[in-house]
């Protein structure tokens, strides 16, 4: 009679569980604080297939609950040193490229530079689960509604984009420098030169006629008839 002998079950570690928990809250809460829905945001065209806004928040926290299963049980599938340090790599990775998109996105207001980033991200989570399919292929399955719900929230992205293109064009002219153009200063006209003044001529004065000479008193003769008086 044969028996069938079963290995016992390893236990997950309870600081592996709360260091898990605890990065993939900080990495929920740095994206919670770069996401910034502002009159930016709401004056844009939203594709018609976006839900409503209040649906982000219960969608992302089950998104992150499944990445933390499935990090926890790859980590705890991972026996090797090597294949610990590779599931630790790739999900920081990806926790990096995910904070990255919200800064792209909400931050930086280019929703061209997110469109192009999130493909970055999309093969980030399909690497992870093609290795951690490898230790665990339970826990891999746990990345499946991830990568779902970033391929839905890449086609919002590039819905953005396309239903705005002025977005998209500001986006091209920030990083397109155009040179202001130079005035260049009219040609400053040289004065003439200034004619010499003639010599002013000046009349000569007029001659001012001499002193009339006042002919002298005519003396009358004496009158013979007339004798001087005698003196006392």
């Amino acid at each position: 009679m044969t028996t069938s002998f079963s290995p016992p079950t390893r236990q997950v570690p309870l600081k592996t569980k709360l260091s898990v928990i605890a990065a993939v809250v900080f990495v929920a809460m740095l994206g919670g604080l770069a996401t910034e829905i502002g009159a930016w945001y709401l004056s844009l065209v939203q594709p018609w297939w976006k839900p409503p806004d209040w649906a982000f928040g219960p969608a992302w926290t089950i998104i992150f609950a499944c990445t933390a299963i499935s990090a926890i049980g790859a980590w705890h599938a991972a026996v090797r040193g090597r294949d610990r340090y590779a599931i630790g790599i790739g999900f920081a990775i990806n926790a990096f490229l995910n904070i990255l998109w919200s800064v792209l996105f909400f931050k930086m207001q280019k929703p061209l530079w997110a469109a192009i980033e999130v493909f970055a991200l999309w093969g980030s989570i399909a690497w992870l689960i093609l290795r951690v399919s490898a230790l665990n292929p339970s826990a891999a399955r746990w990345l499946l509604p991830y990568l779902i719900w970033v391929s839905y929230a890449a086609s919002i992205n590039w819905g953005v984009v396309w239903l705005n293109p002025t977005e998209e064009s500001k986006a091209a002219a920030s990083t397109t420098t155009v040179p202001t153009a130079v005035t260049v200063p009219k040609a400053v006209p040289v004065p003439q030169a200034l004619p010499v003044p003639q010599a002013v001529t000046v009349p000569k004065s007029e001659i001012i006629p001499k002193s009339v000479t006042i002919p002298k008193a005519v003396t009358a003769p004496n009158d013979p008839k007339e004798k001087p008086e005698p003196k006392p």
